[in-house]
């Protein structure tokens, strides 16, 4: 059987540093999903989101024409209800949005394209927020 001799304290201190370093990597939000949502043939990926209030949100639009991400107050109302909107996105353009931080744990964000409401493969999204 063999064992791991660390006999020189510099190996040791080494050794201690990267483990401290492995420990302490993950997600900044402490969620381990990707904050991305990804506009590609008239449809929204991932359709359901978890995020913490304050996140950011990337949108990537691989469509070829131009998208929005647009609150509403529940599926498929089509009503912007202000919480966020990301304006146009162009054809392989990017934006980002913040959660705000007032958001409670538990709350729904209920999301759409205002450019083409129902028209979407997947009209309607969500994002809720966890702790």
């Amino acid at each position: 059987m063999y064992s791991l001799k660390i006999n020189q304290p510099y190996l040791l201190f080494f050794f201690i540093i990267n483990l401290v370093g492995l420990v302490g990597c993950g997600s900044s939000n402490g969620l381990e999903e990707d904050l991305t949502i990804t506009i590609s043939a008239m449809s929204f990926s991932p359709t359901a989101l978890n995020a913490l209030a304050g996140d950011t949100i990337t949108v990537i639009n691989d469509d070829t024409t131009t998208h929005t991400v647009t609150s509403e107050s529940s599926p498929s109302l089509f009503d912007n209800s202000g919480t966020f909107d990301t304006g146009n996105i162009s054809p392989s353009g990017t934006t980002t949005f913040r959660i705000p931080d007032s958001a409670t744990l538990g709350t729904i964000y209920y999301f759409y394209c205002n450019q083409h409401k129902s028209l979407m493969s997947t009209p309607n999204g969500t994002i809720t927020i966890q702790n």
